[in-house]
């Protein structure tokens, strides 16, 4: 006989409570959060409690697996409501406030992935194996390879460096497009092309400074540094945390991957794994950046 179709991770009750709870954490206001968020976890909770309720006239295993199966479900809306949607909260609201601080965060993290991939891959090309997993605690190493095996030492290193340099170099790249588009005589294409993204982001135009300059407010500028330096310090400190984050952010979708025994997190997009699967390293960059760069702030000065 054909096997018995496996039972769907959510039970009907967090099925109906994850999508409201997940709404309105992803559109609240950062000054409401706190709240939203344990209402979300109380009525989590609850609803464990009511579906177990249900299970408690019945013995035997199925019971034992449905009991299993109520609180794996809770476990995961948890996991939805506190990474995935306190993530796309964080998003949204420093998109909000500074589009050219999102669009520098998603290179920093999208470059970290691809720094990671190319790393990983170039080092075992060329010695056959992870040549830094000396170098790594056994305990971290232990841990990596129970979420990913395929992951390396190597490239996690090369996927911080690559997200540090992006978020030291990119402003700067952005600044010298303006100016060749300047002296091709395309001055109005800058604003044709990324129409709200100011080009007064980098540390040579101190006139103008701009949210990437980390001007004078974030808990990031006390270090004891001026102008270009302090600039260019600022954004490789900002962008080592960012990467560091970017990589533990994709250790856990990972791990949620496993425990689900999926492989990928959905077929939206083919080749990426899904969404969840390009922007999962930014959930806690999201999060990380909002508080460094003190974006309720700051995101008037760009």
């Amino acid at each position: 006989s054909p096997p018995a179709p496996a039972s769907p991770i959510l039970t009907p009750t967090c099925l109906w409570l994850f999508p409201p709870l997940s709404f309105l954490v992803v559109a609240i206001h950062p000054r409401h959060l706190g709240p939203v968020l344990s209402l979300s976890a109380a009525l989590l909770h609850l609803s464990s409690r009511y579906d177990l309720s249900r299970l408690r006239a019945g013995v035997g295993t199925k019971v034992a697996s449905e009991r299993r199966r109520v609180r794996r479900s809770v476990r995961h809306c948890l996991h939805g409501v506190l990474f995935v949607s306190l993530g796309f909260h964080h998003l949204r609201w420093i998109a909000s406030e500074s589009f050219q601080l999102i669009v520098w965060l998603l290179f920093v993290v999208w470059n970290c992935d691809t720094g990671a991939l190319i790393a990983g891959r170039v080092g075992r090309s060329i010695f056959g194996r992870d040549v830094m997993e000396a170098l790594c605690p056994k305990g971290a190493l232990d841990l990596v390879k129970s979420v990913s095996p395929s992951k390396s030492v190597m490239g996690l290193a090369g996927g911080v460096a690559l997200g540090t340099y992006t978020a030291v170099i990119w402003p700067e790249v952005m600044l010298w497009v303006a100016k060749m588009c300047g002296k091709v005589q395309l001055d109005n294409l800058p604003d044709l092309v990324w129409g709200f993204l100011p080009i007064q982001m980098a540390a040579s135009d101190l006139s103008k400074p701009s949210v990437l300059d980390f001007p004078s407010k974030g808990y990031i500028n006390i270090l004891p540094f001026t102008n270009t330096k302090r600039i260019t310090f600022c954004r490789g400190i900002v962008g080592f945390v960012l990467s560091i984050a970017a990589v533990a952010g994709d250790l856990v979708e990972s791990s949620v991957k496993r425990d689900a025994g999926k492989k990928d997190s959905g077929k939206l997009l083919p080749g990426h794994g899904g969404i969840l699967d390009r922007f999962d390293s930014a959930f806690l960059a999201a999060g990380i950046c909002w508080v460094l760069c003190s974006v309720a702030d700051v995101g008037e000065d760009g």
